[in-house]
């Protein structure tokens, strides 16, 4: 029988986390292990979870870190800690549906060629009650998208806007010898989605399978659709002076994802594939140099960089790179 294992990086998490512990002891496929890695100060968190255990259809494995770690590193120290043949990472603050482990564990035993697979999730606000849109809403991400990247061309959407976050992911074990250990990056689902870019054998369930709570301390953000002005006016939010953060994440993720696929898995990776990640990276880095010119001298550097149409949103990044 497969095992499975639910890794959760929590910090601070005491409002929510009994509640989202609720919800993994009740899911219609039992889960056989939890691991809880704990970033928090205090102890407050380690009793609360020591106060599920009577309720508990399962071992719920409780770790305290003796230093803070952050949240990527935190989750990779949870992934070191679980033994389940198939892993799901989990957020401290949702609530998950109780088909959710099911629905993605027959997902990946159906389709054997698949090491990560995904959900779309809804977004509700603390008392759970619906904002109106999802994950997927957020990112333009379509049930056409979905189709694609189910067969096996969806690279081009993932390099573009990558739509794995972590509270939504699955994945074998085997895939832990590819992603550990993460380097020191902001954005643990970031890097596993370009891994995955690199890689595919991945499959999205398009289901709405996770309440995704915005309580307003949230460690990401993904806000509602807000159409055309929305992106206009989330142009000059994303902005930073010097060092352009957003386009510097993207380049630094998909040249270390690159590299690990090279380093462990370069024959298991469409060369296809490995050269659009790398391309990626590289497109990132150019616009890197052109945002770091004068505003006045960007149109004559412009021709530096290759691959608005297939990495960013076209025009619309042309635009924002020649006037913030």
């Amino acid at each position: 029988m497969t095992k499975v294992s639910i890794v959760i990086a929590a910090y601070c998490g005491e409002k929510y986390i009994v509640r989202q512990l609720e919800s993994l002891f009740r899911q219609s496929r039992t889960p056989d292990e939890i691991i809880l890695c704990d970033d928090s100060p205090g102890d407050t968190l380690a009793l609360l979870v020591k106060s599920t255990e009577k309720i508990a259809p399962c071992p719920v494995k409780y770790f305290k870190n003796e230093k803070q770690l952050g949240p990527t590193q935190n989750f990779a120290k949870g992934m070191s800690l679980a033994s389940g043949d198939v892993i799901f990472l989990c957020d401290q603050d949702d609530v998950w549906k109780e088909n959710k482990v099911e629905r993605l564990l027959a997902e990946l035993m159906e389709h054997t060629d698949c090491d990560v697979v995904f959900c779309n999730s809804s977004m509700v606000d603390f008392q759970l009650a619906p904002l109106g849109y999802g994950t997927a809403d957020t990112v333009n991400f379509t049930p056409e998208k979905a189709e694609d990247i189910n067969a096996g061309k969806g690279i081009r959407h993932l390099l573009r806007t990558p739509m794995l976050y972590g509270h939504n992911i699955a994945f074998r074990r085997s895939f832990l010898h590819i992603l550990l250990p993460i380097p020191q990056l902001d954005s643990y689902d970031l890097f596993i989605a370009e891994l995955c870019a690199g890689r595919g054998k991945m499959r999205c369930v398009y289901e709405s399978l996770t309440l995704h709570c915005r309580h307003g301390e949230n460690q990401s953000i993904q806000e509602r659709p807000a159409g055309f002005a929305g992106r206009v006016k989330a142009l000059f939010a994303k902005h930073r002076k010097g060092v352009d953060t957003e386009i510097y994440d993207s380049y630094i993720h998909a040249e270390k994802a690159w590299e690990r696929l090279t380093e462990k898995a370069l024959h298991e990776c469409p060369q296809e594939n490995l050269f659009m990640l790398k391309k990626s990276a590289f497109y990132y880095k150019s616009r890197l140099f052109l945002t770091s010119k004068s505003r006045f001298l960007r149109p004559l550097y412009l021709f530096t960089v290759k691959g608005y149409f297939t990495y960013g949103y076209g025009l619309r990044s042309v635009f924002r790179d020649l006037i913030f």
